[in-house]
């Protein structure tokens, strides 16, 4: 009854997906290189148009579809970000304001492999201290069922 080239609604779905994505990406590419040659860097243009189409469109629309599909309510989502989002803004501002130290400061701006090098340790340190109630909890919660 179906055969392999009859067209399907899952076809033309997914055919729909992929044109829709290459239209935004294709939108995102242009406008980024327009404003990045603008402003005397069309690479970080269109990096930073890349980023915020996939950012403002793509993966919301992903999101919800994902969520939709195993019946979690978006709020119910978000909702599970709240414990840990003032740790990781906290641990953000602590690794923006190291990264501007560290080139305005200390000079490193020349040694990218450097700044990443104590960036990341900076983090991660900065995360288990802000987060430590939760982290401890965590353990706490994770042991007990383990054993």
């Amino acid at each position: 009854m179906f055969s392999s080239d009859s067209p399907s609604s899952h076809g033309l779905a997914d055919s729909l997906r992929r044109t829709s994505r290459a239209v935004l990406l294709g939108v995102c590419f242009s406008l980024g290189l327009w404003l990045g040659w603008l402003a005397g860097h069309p690479v970080f243009g269109i990096a930073l148009g890349y980023t915020l189409g996939m950012l403002l469109v793509v993966f919301p629309a992903y999101l919800g579809f994902a969520l939709h599909g195993v019946g979690v309510p978006y709020r119910a989502w978000l909702a599970q970000l709240h414990p840990a989002a003032p740790a990781t803004a906290a641990m953000a501002l602590l690794v923006v304001t190291t990264r501007w130290l560290l080139i305005h400061v200390a000079g490193l701006s020349d040694v990218p492999l450097a700044l990443l090098a104590i960036e990341v340790p900076v983090g991660a340190i900065g995360y288990a201290f802000f987060a430590r109630r939760a982290i401890r909890w965590f353990i706490r919660e994770g042991l007990r069922d383990l054993l």
